[in-house]
């Protein structure tokens, strides 16, 4: 994850490519703390590939056991939907 950030900081600001959003949007704005970040996300899941529960998850990162809940719920949503839509 940090040669990811390394790889990504490593290109100057004025060579970045400029992101294809509608007008009036702004990319930079900083997310609400209400939501997870891509960075809390694989965080996320490297703690829960370790082995941490969901409480202790939630504790490292600060952040609300209902929100991590919620993200969890999802992604198991996915996968039992991937899986039922091999099995058709």
């Amino acid at each position: 994850m940090n040669r990811l950030l390394q790889v990504n900081a490593a290109i100057e600001p004025s060579r970045r490519p400029e992101p294809k959003l509608p007008p009036g949007t702004d990319p930079y704005k900083p997310i609400s703390s209400r939501y997870l970040s891509h960075l809390d996300r694989v965080t996320i899941a490297d703690l829960y590939r370790e082995g941490l529960g969901v409480r202790e998850i939630a504790r490292k990162l600060h952040r609300s056991i209902l929100l991590l809940a919620a993200s969890f719920a999802a992604i198991t949503m996915l996968k039992v939907l991937t899986v039922q839509k091999l099995h058709i």
